[in-house]
């Protein structure tokens, strides 16, 4: 997971387990994801979080522990439904993927150069539209194929 653009639902789900410090969210993100926070990414994002009145703030042992609101619970819920459809829609698309044999990490290199190739935007909206159509599994062996061949002859290159 990348914790750019999650930050603030990190903060907020270890928050509803506990009250912390910054540098204890900072360390449990990391636990968690394998990277750490920076502090110029966390306090103003904590700061912001007691603005918005979805944490509180208050000093022990002088640190500030920062507490989630009965308002920062309904936050996190909604962040938590909206992922959670997310990463469902995500699971049945690469569930789709994976039952053609064609493996997501290749269709997504191939993405990558979608920028100075056009051409790959043109195959990924066709592969997705086979797909909700229901004719990519259908085709599987003749889409195999035209992909190998495809291959094939980038490889003469």
């Amino acid at each position: 997971m990348i914790i750019h653009g999650n930050l603030r639902f990190l903060v907020l789900r270890f928050l509803t387990a506990h009250d912390m410090s910054g540098y204890e969210l900072m360390n449990q993100i990391k636990l968690t994801v394998g990277k750490k926070p920076s502090p110029g990414s966390m306090y103003p994002l904590l700061d912001s979080l007691v603005k918005e009145k979805l944490t509180s703030v208050s000093e022990k042992d002088r640190k500030k522990i920062y507490k989630i609101t009965a308002k920062g619970r309904t936050e996190f819920k909604k962040l938590l439904s909206t992922t959670e459809s997310l990463v469902s829609e995500h699971e049945t698309i690469v569930k789709k993927i994976t039952k053609t044999g064609i493996t997501p990490s290749l269709i997504m290199k191939g993405i990558k150069f979608s920028k100075d190739f056009p051409e790959m935007v043109s195959f990924k909206k066709t592969m997705f539209n086979l797909m909700d159509e229901d004719k990519l599994y259908k085709n599987k062996a003749k889409v195999k194929e035209i992909i190998k061949n495809a291959t094939k002859e980038l490889k003469k290159l």
